[in-house]
């Protein structure tokens, strides 16, 4: 699964899990354009994201990071592992 977007209580959270590269090669990659395509519908005040990845492209790392700056909401990033 490469992410999932939850209800919570106090908002919404997204979880991505697997490679972050800045392209689909395999199918399996998460990438920093559908991070902004799930967050541009977001209709919330506050936004988690799980972040549980082997790796990837660090360039594509930088983009979500600039995408999560740009957000108007309270953003809380939990990163259960996190390689390169």
């Amino acid at each position: 699964m490469k992410f999932k977007v939850n209800n919570l209580a106090q908002g919404k959270e997204i979880v991505i899990e697997g490679v972050i590269e800045s392209f689909e090669m395999w199918g399996d990659e998460y990438t920093p354009e559908m991070f902004r395509q799930e967050v541009q519908d977001l209709n919330t005040d506050s936004l988690t994201v799980t972040i549980n990845s082997s790796g990837g492209d660090v360039f594509a790392g930088v983009a979500i990071y600039n995408a999560l700056k740009d957000l108007d909401v309270d953003v809380t990033v939990n990163v259960i592992f996190a390689a390169s």
